[in-house]
């Protein structure tokens, strides 16, 4: 060992600036600023130029090389295999840059156009431009379009083949495998005659890829049993409280919708009212309630979801009953200036038949004319036909009772009193005494902390009643995710500072972690700045859009991989944030972003007949974990040992992962919805 120790120092001598154990992170740096590049490339240029000029470019592939020979020189240096779980990290990284590379070696991918009734057995690979000879006839018989039951939304599409005589269907996330090849559906013709199907041959690189997750997965598991949960279960106790969460809340609802004022528009009674907002119909290609309809339109059109004191339900049928008296109510409201217009102003009635005028020049303000005189003249809504599968009575209550309340609102109002009284407590702390005895009481105590917990149980409410609303986890969209990543960022804020055993008394909640010996107050500064983050986010949520729509899921998500790569993902997102603070949850939240992207990749085969094609989003969901990962080397890089050091670096980092979440989608676009 030692002799092999000897050859590699003289191998990288001329690497001796770098002290050694530091070239693999100026690598990894270099990788990162590389895959930035590719993407605005992609970007400039288009994929093809991209994969040319950087992601297929021998330098690349020069770089990752480097990459991997300094790792393992590192591995040897460092002697990493006498902590198992750490070194098979950096084994099982190196495995799967070597399924990366016996992919760029060995796989081909290209497109395959068939159209119905006729053979095809040639591909053209997309970014050579050669073509590939299949290893069997491919016949397309049909294809099909499924729908969601009563509309027309694409629910899923499917392809008909036969190969080498034997049936088979290809569909949206399924794939059909025969002799190493893969075959996926990518669209089908205008005519609804053909179809593109794609076509990858990876005979070595996806299972030695598979290989390496397989390893990280068990190192990842193996570290964090012995550096996280084994710290946390000796300084924690956990209680249990009986738990209760009412989901209906009728003070929310009461601060939402206030008592509707006299106005001299005809009402109908709220038992004919209660009655009709529960009649199922098909609204943008969903069956939804009543209620709904007439929430999104006056969302829509007026900017708010009351009125004048009326809501949403009160408007939609006094509009009904009295439609010329509501063609003079300014309620359009215009986007320059806030300022607000009626039906009138666009609609003349001095002909026979009234004649548009002033539309044409703002595409938002001819999407709500024509909401509201599709609403006068009765076809803003479809009937649900009689043979139609009608929703539960369960799912239709609970997206009336979703939309009857903002609860993003409410959080950020707890949210943003629970900081308020964090720093409030703060300032009272430095006063003497005497001054802060009625804060020094349990509810005083507590207040801080009672309404953070307040905020998540608002969130976990309106999550709860939206999974029920939709039959799916909210994780489809960019509202959900970010609804979901607020979520999980107070959860984690709970865990981590703990509420005391008295909490339970003034909540009425029931599952509390409790952190033993705890010799801080809750109302120290790492709580403001912990509880800082959540409130910001539930702000974004709140002004992007109040109420998220609920939405049919698009087919390419219909998988059993959507729940848990998404909401690993958001996890880690939730995670990093938080970390600047508490750098605990650092090592946790790399690890799963990192199984994130691996499940992903796995999603992606499944679907895609690849695991890996340079996306924008995962591209930079990749160095994001490039970042976040030199932090967690304090040994090799000990400028990270400063608690000041790490913390200006990770406010640095939030740059990147906020180019991923929100950035790759305004900017770069790609194949992702969130």
């Amino acid at each position: 060992m030692q002799r092999l120790l000897i050859i590699l120092r003289r191998a990288f001598s001329p690497f001796c600036g770098f002290q050694g154990t530091r070239l693999p992170f100026v690598l990894l740096a270099a990788v990162a600023v590389a895959i930035m590049l590719g993407t605005l490339a992609e970007r400039r240029w288009g994929t093809a130029s991209a994969h040319r000029m950087i992601y297929a470019a021998p330098w690349f592939y020069a770089l990752w090389a480097a990459l991997a020979v300094s790792t393992l020189r590192t591995l040897v240096l460092r002697r990493l295999w006498r902590n198992p779980a750490v070194g098979g990290l950096h084994v099982g990284l190196m495995v799967v840059l070597c399924g990366g590379a016996l992919s760029a070696a060995f796989s081909s991918r290209g497109c395959l156009h068939v159209r119905v009734g006729q053979t095809a057995a040639v591909y053209a690979d997309t970014l050579s431009g050669r073509t590939h000879l299949l290893p069997f006839p491919l016949v397309l018989d049909s294809v099909e379009t499924r729908y969601y039951p009563g509309t027309t939304a694409p629910r899923d599409y499917l392809a008909h083949l036969r190969l080498s005589g034997r049936p088979c269907t290809v569909a949206t996330n399924r794939i059909v495998c025969a002799s190493r090849h893969r075959l996926c559906l990518q669209r089908f013709d205008a005519d609804g005659q053909g179809c593109v199907l794609g076509v990858s041959h990876d005979p070595w690189g996806t299972a030695v890829s598979y290989s390496g997750y397989v390893i990280l997965a068990l190192c990842m598991m193996g570290c964090l049993l012995k550096d996280v949960l084994g710290r946390w279960v000796r300084g924690c106790r956990l209680r249990l409280f009986p738990f209760v969460l009412l989901l209906y809340i009728g003070p929310a609802d009461v601060l939402a919708h206030p008592a509707p004022s006299r106005m001299p528009l005809p009402v109908p009674p709220d038992t004919t009212l209660q009655r009709c907002e529960r009649e199922q119909v098909v609204w943008n290609d969903r069956i939804v309630p009543l209620a709904t309809v007439a929430h999104e339109v006056l969302l829509k059109v007026y900017g708010k979801t009351s009125y004048r004191g009326l809501t949403p339900m009160q408007v939609l049928a006094s509009f009904t009953l009295a439609p010329k008296r509501w063609a003079a109510e300014r309620i359009i409201r215009l986007p320059d200036g806030g300022r607000m217009a009626c039906l009138n102003d666009f609609v003349d009635y001095a002909h026979t038949v009234p004649q548009l005028k002033g539309v044409g020049q703002d595409a938002r303000v001819d999407e709500k004319v024509a909401l509201l005189l599709m609403l006068r003249q009765g076809v803003l809504v479809q009937p649900l036909p009689d043979t139609a599968l009608r929703r539960s009575a369960l799912s239709i209550e609970a997206e009336i009772r979703y939309y009857r309340t903002d609860w993003t609102g409410l959080a950020l109002l707890l949210c943003m009193a629970g900081v308020g009284a964090t720093l409030l407590l703060r300032l009272l702390s430095t006063r003497p005494s005497s001054a802060i005895r009625p804060w020094r009481c349990r509810p005083g105590r507590m207040l801080p902390a009672g309404l953070c917990f307040a905020a998540w149980a608002v969130m976990t409410v309106a999550l709860a009643l939206r999974t029920l609303a939709s039959g799916r986890l909210p994780l489809s969209s960019l509202d959900e995710t970010m609804m979901l990543m607020a979520w999980l960022m107070l959860t984690v804020v709970l865990l981590v500072e703990g509420l005391r055993r008295e909490g339970w008394m003034l909540l009425a909640v029931a599952f509390l972690l409790r952190t033993s010996g705890e010799s801080k107050p809750a109302w120290t500064l790492h709580s403001v700045c912990r509880r800082l983050p959540v409130a910001i986010l539930l702000l974004l949520v709140h002004l992007k859009e109040a109420d998220p729509a609920v939405g049919p899921l698009p087919p390419v998500l219909h998988s059993p991989w959507l729940n848990l790569h998404v909401g690993t993902i958001m996890l880690a997102y939730a995670l990093l944030p938080l970390s600047i603070v508490d750098r605990r949850l650092l090592r946790p939240a790399v690890f799963f972003l990192a199984t994130g992207i691996f499940v992903g990749a796995v999603w992606a085969n499944e679907a895609w007949g690849t695991y890996w094609s340079w996306d924008p989003k995962e591209s930079w969901a990749l160095i994001t974990l490039l970042v976040y990962s030199l932090p967690l080397h304090t040994r090799s890089l000990p400028w990270f040992r400063s608690p000041l050091a790490y913390r200006l670096y990770s406010l640095l980092a939030l740059v990147s992962l906020a180019m991923t979440y929100w950035g790759v989608n305004h900017w770069l676009g790609g194949q992702h919805a969130y």
